[in-house]
């Protein structure tokens, strides 16, 4: 239910003309996509990356509440909410893995091939989009993109 409520920020930034990026709508359809397709078989790592994402959410989205309400927020805090996101999905994988090792040693897991490949995928495609939107905006010219951006904005 909580990936059908996360696609209101979509409509609220389409509804105030602001750009989509592609990080943005991919996020929100492949993590849908796969909560529906993942939801039958109640997989016990499920809840660890439903918690961490719960967790990162109500941060991230207490910064665009503020932002909303015109409140100034320092520009790190943004840069440390994407260094989150991008824990939370390495961190994901190292539970994936020690899935897969259980697999490889006999363990029955409550989990399908299809379900677990599409998890460890869809996490690896989070991994390099999120890190390539790190660098772009946090890295590459000393940042000043982001910064330069940010102050204008507020």
């Amino acid at each position: 239910m909580s990936k059908v409520l996360e696609f209101g920020d979509t409509i609220l930034l389409v509804l105030r003309k602001k750009p989509l990026i592609f990080l943005h709508w991919y996020h929100h359809v492949l993590t849908m996509n796969y909560a529906i397709m993942s939801y039958s078989h109640d997989i016990a790592y499920n809840s660890w990356i439903t918690w961490m994402n719960f967790t990162v959410h109500s941060i991230m989205y207490g910064y665009y509440m503020l932002r909303s309400m015109g409140i100034r927020v320092p520009a790190w805090v943004a840069k440390n909410i994407t260094t989150m996101q991008i824990l939370q999905f390495i961190i994901t994988h190292l539970i994936l893995f020690h899935v897969g090792y259980l697999v490889s040693q006999g363990v029955e897991v409550d989990s399908t091939p299809t379900v677990f490949w599409s998890c460890l995928a869809m996490e690896f495609s989070y991994v390099v989009l999120f890190g390539n939107f790190y660098f772009q905006s946090y890295i590459k010219g000393g940042g000043k993109k982001f910064m330069q951006e940010k102050t204008k904005k507020q």
